[in-house]
This record gives C-alpha cells, structure tokens and sequence, in this order.
C-alpha cells in the first residue's frame, strides 16, 4: 500500500503499472532532474534577490519620506527630523491648486502671459530656504558634481536606476575636477532652455544668450536655430540613450565623427554625464568623456548620485509625483536655485497645444511625438508655473517678442 502510494506521488494515480517500466522509470528520473534543475535556478534567483534587497538602502537618499504614511528612515544617528518637516513644507507650500482642465489653466496662463512679470525677492529667498533645509547636506550644490574632493578611489557608488552598488570606478577619477565648479551666488542670471517645440518661431534666441550662464539639456542642437534659442551654451546634458539612439553607441570612426560635429556647437560647455544612473551605461560614459576631452571640445562632468537622489525625493513629496523621476529640466532648476540670483526658463511646454490653440510638437528640433512615462510633465509644468506665478523664477509660456 505505501508503495503503491509513493507510485502514486510521481506518477499522478494513472500510470502506476506503467510507471515502473525501464522507459518510463528513465522518464521518471528525467523529471526529477528538471525540478531539481528549476528549484536550484529558483533558489539562485531567490538568493541574488535578497542580496540586492540588503544593499538597496545604500541606494537610497539619508532621507526616505512617504507623505501618505510618515515613515522615514535613518541610515545614520543623526537627528534629521527637521528634514522630515522640511519636506512637509515644502510639499504644502509649493504644490500647485491649477485646475485639472485645461481650458480654464490655459485662461489662466493667458492672463499670467498679459501681466509683466516681476522678481519677488523675498519669495525667492524663502524658496531657497525651503530647497536647503528639504535636500539637507547631500542634495547641497557642493554634492552636484562629483568632485576629489567629495568622492573616494574606493567608494561604493550607487547606481539609483536598479539600485544596484558598485565600487567607484577608476577609469573616471581622471575627469573629477579638484573642487567644486558651482557656487552659491555665482551667477546674476541663468537661463534653463528646454527642448520643447514652443520654442519654435519664438525669437527667444537673443533673450537666453544675455543670461550669464546657460544651460541645456541632452544635447538639444543650437546650429539652425539660433534666432529661437540662441547660441550660448555653458553646461548641457547628455544622457546615455541619446547615444544609444542617434550614434550608434560611438562604435565606429564615422560615429565619432558625428559626435564631434554635434559637440562643436558647445565648445567650452561643460558636459554633465549621469555616470551612476545604470552601471552597464559605465563603458561608454567612459568612451564619451575621452572623447569630449580629447577632441577640446566639452569639458566632461559627473553628476553625483546622491545628489539626484535627494532631488528625486524633494520632487516626489509631491502628491502627483510620487512614482516618478524629476525631468533634466526641472532637476536643473531645483539644483540651481542657489547658483543663479536668477532663473530665466524657456522652452518648457508639454503640451500639443499652445495657449492660442496652434500645434507645439514635442521637440523644437525634431517631429517626434512620444512622451517619457518616468515622468510627469504636467506636474512639473505647472509647479513651475506656480513658481513664476510667485516671482521666484521667470518663465516664458510662448513667443519672446
């Protein structure tokens, strides 16, 4: 009976006499090895699981903060509470009460348009204070470029895309300036240039060179549309996937080429690379600063990850932001709000419409038609425009003349 019974368990009840002839006893011994097989797969992949859940807070900011339940979390015995409470502010006080209809908030962005836009200044500085005390030391502007001074040879990196930790890479210890390149109160005035096509027939071109220090992002080019969005360029971004996309991973001589071409329009520029967002973008960070160097035409520049990270958490306290990442842009801004006395924003749109009802393609330099879902644009739009509502940044919603 019991063996009958332990037939019973390989065979499902049906083949009992069947089961124990030398065919079937192999097939019997073959299924066995592939459950073996797939319970061990099963138990590596459990494994490498929660060795990567244990390191992942590493990979988080000091601070991680949830509105809805307060939790936070302390990776050292530092009191932070006040940072906690800053966040708080921070959400309450700069979180926009647009309406969600889009004809009423364009009435509304038609008459901010008509007035004259003045700089607050006591609004500014309370903006400010409330970045300051909601990034706390890691989100400072010290933290927004790595440098020798604030990184070690050795040092566990965080790459924030996976949550995956790796040591620093000595390949591109030789791009690390000694000290920090930014300063609070460095610039009078900077401008932050999206790549939206509201810049299209803007004439904005000569409005964003008078700025003392422009940034861009990703590479948006310049050669063509000078009379939209100028030819000045200090610092521009560049994301891995734009490499990926249009050069071919720079995997041939023609491609460099290309690559060398698309830089000349920002000689001088610093280039800011997000080194640690994904470590298997590490090789052709790497091919992409040499070659900046090497052809003098950028100056490459690493973006801490710690600091994205604190900038990630101060933009998702925000109830219509929780699961999404901050845009170049609006990290730009967030980050520069001590540097520059300043904030002259254009090109920042996401919408197919304009206020007058004509069409804005998504790019100002391009006809494609697709939005990132890592992130909120809506959100982000009206956030900032909540801001220029208040004088603490200047943003321009269409037209320059």
């Amino acid at each position: 009976m019991a063996r009958k019974s332990w037939r019973s368990h390989f065979c499902y009840g049906s083949c009992v006499d069947s089961c124990w002839k030398p065919k079937s006893r192999r097939a019997v011994f073959r299924r066995g090895i592939y459950r073996g097989t797939a319970l061990l797969a099963l138990l590596y992949f459990a494994f490498r699981f929660t060795r990567n859940s244990k390191s992942e807070p590493s990979c988080k900011p000091v601070l991680e903060f949830d509105l809805e339940s307060v939790h936070w979390t302390r990776k050292s015995r530092v009191n932070i509470s006040s940072q906690v409470t800053a966040l708080r502010h921070f959400s309450k006080k700069y979180s926009h009460l647009y309406e969600e209809n889009i004809t009423i908030f364009f009435n509304h962005l038609k008459m901010l348009k008509k007035q004259t836009w003045k700089p607050q200044g006591q609004n500014r500085q309370e903006f400010r204070n409330c970045v300051h005390a909601a990034l706390g030391k890691e989100g400072s502007i010290k933290n927004f470029l790595l440098t020798k001074n604030n990184i070690e040879k050795d040092e566990e990196m965080c790459f924030y895309l996976h949550g995956n930790i790796q040591t620093f890479p000595p390949a591109l210890m030789e791009f690390l300036p000694e000290n920090q390149i930014y300063k609070p109160g460095q610039f009078a005035s900077c401008s932050v240039v999206g790549s939206s096509g509201i810049l299209r027939d803007s004439r904005c071109g000569k409005a964003i060179d008078q700025s003392q220090a422009v940034f861009r992002c990703n590479l948006a080019p310049t050669r063509g549309f000078e009379a939209d969005v100028g030819s000045k360029t200090n610092f521009t971004t560049l994301n891995p996937s734009y490499l990926k996309k249009y050069l071919n991973r720079l995997r041939t001589q023609e491609d460099l080429v290309h690559f060398g071409a698309i830089l000349k329009q920002f000689k001088d520029s610093y280039l800011w690379l997000p080194a640690f967002s994904a470590d298997y973008d590490i090789p052709i960070i790497i091919q992409t600063a040499q070659f900046a160097v090497h052809s003098m035409m950028a100056q490459p520049v690493l973006g801490h990850p710690q600091h994205y990270l604190s900038v990630r958490t101060l933009w998702r306290t925000s109830p219509r932001a929780k699961r999404f990442w901050p845009t170049t842009g609006l990290y730009l801004i967030l980050s520069l709000v001590d540097v520059c006395d300043r904030i002259n924003v254009f090109g920042f749109w996401p919408y197919s419409t304009a206020i007058d009802g004509s069409d804005v393609p998504y790019h100002y330099h391009n006809d494609i038609n697709a939005l990132n879902q890592a992130h909120t644009y809506d959100a982000e739009f009206k956030m900032l425009v909540h801001l220029y509502e208040h004088g603490i940044i200047n943003m321009h919603l269409g037209s320059c003349v």
